[in-house]
């Protein structure tokens, strides 16, 4: 089924480690994610990812967030989703950006016991999620967020992977 958003998903290989079929995976989460929680509007929506390495998120958490470790995902909301109604019919509507770091998303699946796509394929939700302006700041925020997060894996036939990441 083709997506209901209209959506150009810029994925940038960064590291030898990723191949095509990783960024194929980030797409369809990308995709099934924006399909039911993006707001409803004519405009093309852009969201580019970069699937990295640990080196260069480690730089990216510590310029962004003063924190000196690589993660596995870090998500840049351009904030123009709050334009979307007074938006140019015309111009494509930036989301923002996403960048996954290959070897910590690997380490994490091995240690989590979840298979690599579809540790990815959450990750991108995730990140996608934090575009459309959701977080985990608070319980409450943290709380919707899991339930967004889980009704995506859900139909995208992924595993709840909080109890095997809890463990």
């Amino acid at each position: 089924m083709p997506p209901k958003t209209k959506t150009d998903i810029d994925v940038e290989l960064r590291s030898r480690r990723w191949n095509p079929n990783d960024a194929k995976a980030v797409r369809r989460a990308i995709h099934a994610t924006l399909d039911e929680y993006m707001p409803k509007t004519d405009h093309r929506i852009n969201v580019s990812v970069s699937l990295n390495n640990d080196q260069n998120i480690k730089e990216l958490n510590y310029q962004w967030r003063d924190k000196d470790a690589a993660t596995n995902v870090l998500s840049f909301p351009s904030g123009e989703l709050e334009n979307i109604n007074t938006w140019p019919a015309k111009q494509v509507l930036p989301l923002g950006d996403i960048i996954l770091a290959h070897e910590t998303c690997a380490r994490e699946s091995k240690d989590f016991g979840i298979p690599f796509h579809n540790h990815i394929m959450f990750l991108a939700v995730h990140g996608t999620l934090h575009l459309l302006g959701q977080d985990h700041k608070t319980d409450d925020d943290h709380q919707k967020m899991i339930k967004a997060e889980l009704k995506i894996l859900s139909q995208l036939k992924l595993a709840n992977p909080y109890p095997l990441m809890q463990q």
